[in-house]
């Protein structure tokens, strides 16, 4: 199984945040996490992790750069997850979340 997570962080008021959501299904169901998904047959890395951005958070045209990827054989409840993260640094007050 292969997924992306996205870490957007943002500086408010000379503080560093990093961007959550409230995950809808699965076992982690109402749960704060990275916005992130399965990797689908026709997607790259990244057009998968500018896709997560744009449906789960209405976010668009964010410069990702590719971060690193995790292999820990426990990571992931269900199965042997492989993710790759991106992260992008950005304004919040140039965003509007939907």
């Amino acid at each position: 199984m292969v997924s992306v997570d996205n870490v957007l962080f943002g500086c408010e008021i000379s503080q560093l945040k990093v961007l959550l959501i409230k995950h809808a299904s699965g076992k982690t169901a109402g749960e704060w996490g990275l916005p992130g998904d399965w990797l689908r047959g026709n997607e790259t890395l990244k057009t998968a992790a500018s896709r997560v951005l744009r449906t789960r958070t209405g976010l668009e045209d964010i410069h990702l750069e590719q971060l690193q990827s995790f292999t820990s054989i426990d990571r992931h409840p269900n199965d042997l997850t492989i993710t790759t993260a991106f992260c992008a640094l950005i304004r919040p007050d140039d965003y509007q979340l939907a």
